[in-house]
């Protein structure tokens, strides 16, 4: 039960934070990749410095930092990003899949009314 909430909570708040954002095309000027241990734990992460174009047509330079985007051989070329609708400067390459969410509310969801259906039945017909 508690995974099929957390499932839907999660699937909509990433369609939320997902609806806050603008498709653009991001122009990767530089790529740094460097070592981020201040949660306990190091990852590594990319450093991109890109410029790209908002609706206004305005011009935005910006840094975003990332585990993930389109990697070291990105730089001069484009790549699909999104920015957000109010904070132009906040700008990202992808999106966690929310698929996966949908999939596990569309197999349990059912599954649940099923279980609390069918004994329902089963004392009603004894």
């Amino acid at each position: 039960m508690l995974t099929v909430l957390a499932a839907t909570v999660d699937y909509a708040r990433e369609k939320t934070i997902e609806s806050l954002y603008t498709t653009t095309t991001c122009f990767v000027t530089s790529f740094e990749n460097y070592t981020d241990c201040s949660g306990g734990v190091c990852v590594i992460m990319r450093k991109y410095e890109v410029v790209y174009n908002v609706s206004d047509g305005r011009t935005i330079e910006s840094t975003t930092i990332e585990s993930g985007g389109p990697g070291p051989n990105s730089v001069n070329r484009t790549a699909p990003c999104y920015y957000h609708g109010t904070k132009v400067r906040t700008v990202r390459w992808e999106w966690p899949n929310p698929r996966i969410y949908f999939a596990i509310m569309s197999v349990v969801w059912p599954l649940l009314i099923i279980s609390t259906i069918l004994p329902c039945v089963y004392i009603y017909k004894s």
